[in-house]
């Protein structure tokens, strides 16, 4: 099944417009989505985003005053021309189906990725599947330098700080280039140095507070026992990875039955098991038997990069070896 992901940023100033409640709902990242081939073709579109904000997409038909595939109208969408639009929530993920006919003359639908109030920086990944061969490629800003056209779409998912200030950094460049036109015969403007930010909100205190009990039950475990930690919710068992708590067996091409039957440490399956390593040491996640080929994809997107990695952990106090 066809399926590309790409990312992009919510950034100031002109791709920060909330969503369509707002007169500059379309002042946001667009992405062009054309199907190939002559059939209507489902497609699944999926917005991701880690920080805590309320996000949404919407999935147009391109209009006849769109400049270059994009939407530059300041009003609100045309309800013709919507193809699927969703709601605004804080829930890291927003999915959508949608049936995308052929349109004439090779011309793509456009997908906005929004948040629910303009101002919300943040970056975020979106991912499109489908049942039939298509294309998707990010639409430059009217403001964007012609050089940033020819630039080929991101197409890796999270984990590059340097992917991460590229958008800043052609803002800049665009800047530098409009000083330069007001002053031909003086010298370059100096640019100001990129700054990246880390994405997330942190812990509240409320969740600080929560962190601290369960490092401390965890520690009285290992005391009153002398072993490592097992966590008393998480056995080896189908309860903990299916919904209603039963391997779905057959009709995922599994054999019948619960196939899990035991965790296992790193050190118990790896001679010299190691967390971090460089993205080009990395081997790949191999899949097993269960039905989770799409969480192992994202886990070999960020298995190369130490700085995501070490986010996932909430304290390194008691750890050994850390590092």
């Amino acid at each position: 099944m066809p399926d590309r992901t790409v990312e992009g940023s919510w950034s100031q100033p002109s791709l920060a417009g909330g969503c369509p409640k707002h007169d500059s709902w379309q002042q946001n990242p667009q992405y062009r989505l054309v199907p190939q081939g002559s059939e209507a073709q489902q497609c699944e579109v999926t917005l991701s985003c880690g920080a805590n904000l309320r996000i949404g997409f919407v999935v147009l038909r391109p209009a006849a005053s769109d400049v270059g595939g994009r939407l530059t109208a300041a009003t609100k969408p045309n309800k013709k021309n919507v193809v699927v639009t969703t709601t605004w929530k804080a829930a890291g993920s927003m999915s959508a189906t949608c049936a995308i006919p052929p349109l004439a003359d090779g011309q793509g639908y456009v997908i906005l990725p929004c948040t629910y109030e303009p101002g919300s920086l943040g970056s975020f990944g979106l991912r499109v599947s489908s049942n039939e061969p298509f294309t998707l490629e990010p639409l430059q800003p009217p403001s964007a330098p012609a050089a940033a056209a020819t630039a080929p779409p991101n197409q890796l998912g999270f984990g590059s700080s340097a992917r991460k200030g590229a958008l800043q950094a052609a803002q800049m460049g665009l800047r530098g280039a409009e000083a330069s036109e007001a002053t031909p015969s003086g010298p370059l403007p100096t640019p100001s140095p990129v700054k990246t930010e880390r994405e997330g909100q942190g812990l509240s205190a409320q969740q600080e507070r929560d962190k601290e009990v369960m490092i401390a039950e965890a520690l009285a475990q290992c005391t009153a026992n002398g072993r490592k930690y097992e966590d008393p919710h998480f056995a080896p068992a189908a309860t903990s990875l299916w919904r209603d708590g039963t391997a779905p067996g057959a009709e995922l091409g599994m054999q019948a039955g619960d196939p899990v039957t035991s965790w296992l440490r790193p050190e118990e399956f790896a001679a010299e098991p190691r967390l971090f390593v460089n993205d080009w040491q990395v081997l790949g996640v191999a899949p097993s038997v269960l039905p989770n080929t799409r969480l192992l994809a994202a886990v070999n997107i960020v298995s190369g990069d130490p700085d995501v990695i070490k986010r996932v952990y909430l304290s390194t106090e008691h750890a050994k070896g850390w590092g």
